[in-house]
C-alpha cells in the first residue's frame, strides 16, 4: 500500500490514521482491562461475604457440629451438610446473576439494532463467566471445609469441658 492509505492532509497538517487506530486499540483494552479487574473486585467481595456468613453459620452450630461429632460424624459428612448449604447459595445467585446477565444483554442487543450501530462492542461471554463463578465456588468450598475441620477440633474440647 502506498502511504496516502495511512495519511491524510487536513490544512496543511498530516492525521496518522494507523497511529490514530493504535490509540484506540490501547484505550479499549485499558477499558476492558479496568472492567476486568472491576469483576475481579466483585468476586473476591462475594467470595468475602460468602465465606463470612458461612463461618458465622459454622460458628453458631459448633454446639450441633461438636455432638454430631461425639456421635460418630466425620468430616466428610459435615462438610457435604455445609456444601449442600453452599450450593443452594450459589444457586439462587447463579440464577439471578445469569439472568440479569442475559436480560442486560439482550437490551443491548436491541438498543444497537434500533441504533444501527455496527461495531459489535460486547459478547455474550458464558463460558468464562462459569469458569469465574466456578473458580468461587471451588475456593470458597476449600475454605469451609478447613473451616468446618478445625471447628471440629475445637468443638470436641468444647463438649469435654461442658461434661
Amino acid at each position: 500500500g502506498s502511504i496516502c492509505q495511512y495519511f491524510h492532509s487536513v490544512c496543511g497538517s498530516f492525521i496518522n490514521y494507523y497511529e490514530t487506530e493504535k490509540n484506540h486499540e490501547q484505550e479499549i483494552r485499558v477499558l476492558f482491562f479496568g472492567l476486568y479487574c472491576i469483576v475481579a473486585f466483585f468476586l473476591i467481595i462475594c467470595g468475602s461475604v460468602i465465606n463470612n456468613a458461612l463461618t458465622a453459620r459454622i460458628r453458631e452450630g459448633k454446639r450441633e457440629i461438636g455432638t454430631l461429632r461425639a456421635v460418630g460424624a466425620d468430616l466428610k459428612v459435615l462438610s457435604s451438610s455445609y456444601i449442600r448449604q453452599l450450593l443452594v447459595i450459589f444457586g439462587w445467585g447463579y440464577g439471578i446473576g445469569f439472568g440479569l446477565y442475559i436480560v442486560g444483554y439482550l437490551l443491548y442487543v436491541a438498543i444497537r439494532k434500533s441504533m444501527e450501530w455496527n461495531k459489535d462492542l460486547f459478547e455474550l461471554r458464558m463460558v468464562e463467566t462459569l469458569v469465574l463463578c466456578s473458580i468461587l465456588f471451588v475456593i470458597c468450598a476449600v475454605n469451609l471445609v478447613f473451616k468446618i475441620r478445625k471447628e471440629m477440633k475445637h468443638s470436641i474440647v468444647e463438649n469435654i469441658r461442658e461434661l
